[in-house]
């Protein structure tokens, strides 16, 4: 066969091959534990959630959606959690807004099982740890990709060891002052967003448990949607039940992350929550958000140039979403019928009618409330109702009971006088919680007598309703011999957190053996008084200066100390110095952690360390911490100190900071390698965090001399600072032969996409046994630049101007290459009159086995020269034999084109032993048939000598 038709039979195959893709795998079934059962849902409860799903879906899908509802529990498992799978199941269903599956199992978010879902919903899942890094990774990719992420009230109480799972949540639940039992009331923050249209621009009440969100949340980062109406009676708590000072207590937001977007709404404790048609359609519009099928603008609040006017909840309205008047008639009436019932319960007895009785008071008015109230508690003095009934009527009254019950709580409570029975304890448990004033006298008055028993859960319902007017009792109660009396009486003062509280603690006369108590409620009082931003008396100081250089116990004296550190007391000051001195090892490292977090720079830079070298060491370990460039100075001086422990720990002090200025304190270290805080030194530079680190780093390395510019170079590679690949370059050319090794190494770390015009020109400099990693330098620029013909085009230009060895690197580059422009340089280069350079195309050809092995090598199989064409064909064939992505038959005919080449057996034979492996390709069969020695007549040729006998 002549030469161009082969190869136009060459060219017409390869333009024809294309690579197969392989199928993407299943998940496998037997990765996934099998999921635990979720309870069955009541059908009047079901037809309850069927009644309240929305009609259709507010956007048209853009294709359909899977979404993953999600609700493993490793902590507080919430009853709701089957209503919650049901609903958002059947709100996909109904609308056609997606598909859906629910699991508990972790290995839903392997990457290969999660990407078949567009979001996951969590649904009161609690305490994940999501301890897998892959799964976190996998979650984190998700949503940054362009997914959605859901979440459903408890979802806010996940990840407690992931932060960022946290902040892609978007707030921490901090507990929840708002109860079940409570009716709330809820402002619209943006009315006319669409994912509040459900609620028709009205605020509203609800009956739910309400979280109080901490952690990453603020109106910087998200879209606010709902919150508590806190300029509503009801919504009121005490100071001691909340942490945010702010009064913003979010309930639904939506936020950006990524390319990905995530809704989030505390609502969903309560299963009737699930039977309000307007959360579920509150519901469905942020799922259809997260999704990417409902476009709402979910810019920060705080970001808005104009700022939504919200929506506040009505007046003077008790109405709720769950119930409206005759559904609470209803319930009332089935809760007077079953109040005569409850005095015969006993525990084990069915819970019909504490559930009507229950439900009654739960969903109604604040006049059903004062009703039932008075009748529970007529009930609790009747001598007939029994024990489980008296218990359970008392934890209700500690929740909705008013003035009317106080009396009657208080007779139980004190009809045990000298040792409470369980009635006692149910009734002061009760007091501790009943809103109104006569509950705090009750309290005082049983103080004053009883059992000691009685006295500490007296005691214990003061602390929880923060009764001040008890201080002159509880001062006399702290006073007496009985510990634990005394430790009761002072924990409960030192909780109100006032002025007061800590100087009646500071006047008890305490008896022999209770002054540590005493001690200890002093810390605690003064702290407190400390937090609320208030000032300590002279007594008070006075009092933690004696017990922080008293023989006190190491944990009171080191507590009393960071209290007067806290304050900012010269005394303070003071006794650190003195415990920084002290033979206990757990008084020193506790003074020296207690200065790193609470002393400034100057009061620091003022103490003497002589002496004290270990405690210092501790104490730099610990401004780690802080982070704080401000304290740069006192690292200064740490770095010139003798003790090696001092200096190790001020260079990792200064690498925390993030300073740029602190690089100017690490980089003298680096003078002497052999210097045991020059690795250490190094290992900071190289770790420290911070804008302008890296620019710092540039700078100085420009202006260095040769060593040091080597050494920043080597820094800013490793750093991975792209900007350096010009200096390294610089470097590179130098003439200094240290800094251009330097260059040469910061070079093959940074050269990337783009970076291809920069490299090329330094190919002839390059000798020996640099090439090899230089061939992979040019590799790597040129597989990932951003225009492979146009680079194919660089480096078949810059062929003819390399030297010897500068074009064996650059036929291995072309080699990689599978575009128009290299083929055709490497085949102009296999038409070269130089053996070497051919066999070099031929090598590296054969060993990139690629597409561009598969159009060549059998044009190097034609040429003249003996040892190349056996070279070519070998290559050939070890490409068809492992180039993946082609079927039997593609692979067959290509075995066919081989044989056309092949001059020796041994050739011949390794075809045919690979056609035999596809024994069911009835092409192989027929070919192996016609090309089988033993058919042949004609007499067989020395090996070598071979010729083709048929053309096929």
């Amino acid at each position: 066969m002549k030469q161009f038709s082969i190869l136009a039979l060459l060219a017409v195959f390869a333009a024809g091959l294309q690579a197969n893709p392989a199928p993407s795998p299943a998940p496998s079934a037997s990765s996934a534990s099998p999921a635990p059962v979720l309870a069955p849902i009541p059908p009047a409860d079901l037809a309850s959630i069927q009644a309240a799903l929305p009609a259709k879906a507010t956007a048209v899908p853009k294709h359909p959606r899977k979404v993953l509802l999600f609700w493993r529990t490793e902590g507080f498992v919430h009853a709701s959690i089957p209503y919650g799978v049901e609903a958002l199941k059947q709100l996909g269903q109904k609308t056609g807004a997606y598909t859906s599956v629910s699991s508990a199992d972790m290995a839903m978010f392997d990457p290969e099982t999660l990407k078949q879902f567009d979001a996951v919903v969590f649904i009161n899942s609690t305490q994940l740890k999501f301890e897998n890094p892959v799964y976190r990774k996998a979650l984190l990719d998700f949503v940054a990709s362009g997914k959605g992420v859901v979440g459903i009230h408890a979802a806010s109480d996940n990840f407690p060891t992931w932060p960022e799972g946290q902040a892609l949540m978007g707030g921490v639940f901090h507990g929840h002052p708002w109860h079940a039992e409570d009716i709330v009331a809820v402002k619209l923050d943006d009315p006319a967003h669409p994912i509040n249209k459900g609620f028709n621009n009205q605020g509203f009440r609800l009956q739910e448990e309400i979280y109080q969100i901490t952690g990453p949340y603020g109106r910087e980062k998200q879209h606010e949607l709902l919150s508590l109406d806190m300029s509503k009676k009801e919504n009121q708590r005490s100071d001691k039940d909340l942490v945010r000072t702010d009064g913003d207590f979010p309930i639904s937001w939506v936020k950006k992350e990524g390319a990905g977007r995530v809704f989030y709404t505390s609502l969903g404790h309560n299963p009737d929550i699930y039977f309000v048609p307007q959360i579920l359609q509150h519901y469905l519009d942020g799922i259809q958000y997260a999704l990417g099928d409902l476009r709402v603008d979910d810019r920060p609040t705080a970001v808005l140039k104009i700022q939504p006017t919200a929506v506040l909840a009505p007046d003077g309205s008790n109405e709720t979403l769950q119930t409206d008047a005759k559904v609470r008639e209803q319930v009332k009436a089935s809760g007077e019928a079953s109040l005569k019932d409850l005095p015969k319960y006993n525990y084990g007895d069915s819970t019909e009618a504490l559930f009507n009785v229950l439900e009654a008071i739960r969903k109604g008015t604040p006049d059903t409330r004062s009703e039932f109230g008075a009748r529970l508690a007529a009930l609790l003095q009747d001598p007939s109702t029994t024990a489980a009934a008296r218990q359970t009527i008392c934890r209700w009254l500690g929740w909705m009971g008013g003035g009317q019950a106080v009396p009657v709580l208080a007779k139980i409570a004190e009809s045990a006088s000298n040792a409470p029975n369980d009635d006692a304890g149910y009734a002061i448990r009760a007091l501790a919680t009943i809103p109104v004033k006569a509950a705090d006298k009750s309290l005082i008055d049983l103080l004053a007598s009883g059992s000691e028993d009685r006295q500490l859960a007296v005691m214990s319902a003061i602390r929880i309703r923060g009764t001040a007017a008890a201080l002159p009792q509880l001062a006399k109660i702290a006073a007496t011999k009985s510990p634990a009396l005394s430790a009761a009486a002072f924990q409960t003062m030192a909780s109100f957190r006032s002025a007061a509280s800590l100087n009646a603690i500071l006047n008890v006369e305490v008896q022999a053996g209770n002054s540590a108590l005493q001690n200890a409620a002093v810390i605690n009082a003064a702290s407190g008084l400390l937090a609320r931003g208030s000032v300590l008396s002279g007594e008070a100081e006075k009092r933690l200066a004696v017990i922080s250089g008293s023989d006190a116990s190491y944990a009171q004296r080191l507590s009393a100390l960071r209290v007067l550190l806290s304050a900012h007391l010269p005394v303070g000051d003071k006794n650190a110095v003195t415990l920084l001195k002290n033979e206990d090892y757990r008084l020193r490292d506790g003074a020296a952690k207690a200065l790193a977090e609470l002393a400034t720079p100057e009061q620091l830079e003022a103490i003497s360390w002589n002496g004290s070298t270990d405690a210092f060491a501790v104490l730099l370990r610990s401004l780690t911490q802080r982070a704080d460039p401000s304290f740069l100075p006192l690292f200064k001086g740490a770095l010139g100190n003798t003790d090696e422990n001092v200096r190790l720990a001020a260079i990792a002090a200064i690498a925390a900071s993030g300073d740029p200025k602190g690089l100017d304190l690490l980089l003298p270290l680096l003078s002497d390698p052999a210097a045991p805080v020059a690795g250490a030194a190094r290992n900071a530079i190289l770790e420290m965090k911070g804008s302008g680190i890296n620019e710092r780093l540039l700078i100085l390395e420009s202006s260095s001399t040769p060593a040091l510019a080597g050494d920043l170079l080597s820094l800013l590679a490793a750093r991975q600072e792209h900007k350096a690949i010009d200096q390294a370059i610089q470097a590179f050319n130098s003439g200094d032969p240290a800094l251009q090794s330097a260059g040469y190494k910061a070079l093959s770390l940074l050269a990337t996409g783009g970076d291809l015009s920069k490299c090329l020109p330094l190919l002839n400099k390059i000798k020996g046994s640099d090439s090899d990693d230089f061939q992979k330098v040019l590799v790597r620029v040129a597989i990932l630049d951003p225009h492979p013909f146009d680079a194919a085009h660089q480096i078949a230009t810059s062929f003819d101007q390399a030297g010897e060895e500068g074009k064996g690197i650059l036929v291995r580059v072309l080699a990689r290459f599978e575009v128009k422009e290299a083929i055709a340089k490497l085949t102009q280069i296999l038409a070269s009159p130089d053996p070497e350079l051919r066999k070099q195309v031929i090598r590296a050809l054969a060993s990139e086995r690629n597409t561009s092995s598969l159009t060549l090598l059998p044009l190097a199989a034609l040429g003249q020269n003996e040892t190349e064409k056996i070279l070519a064909l070998q290559g050939y064939i070890d490409t068809i034999r492992e180039l993946p992505g082609f079927n039997d038959d593609q692979k067959v005919a290509l075995y066919k084109i081989a044989w056309k080449f092949a001059i020796r057996n041994e050739e011949k034979e390794e075809i045919r032993s690979a056609l035999s492996q596809f024994g069911g390709n009835a092409a192989a069969r027929d070919f192996l048939k016609e090309t089988d020695p033993k058919a042949q007549t004609a007499p067989q040729l020395p090996a070598g000598n071979a010729t083709p006998t048929h053309a096929n």
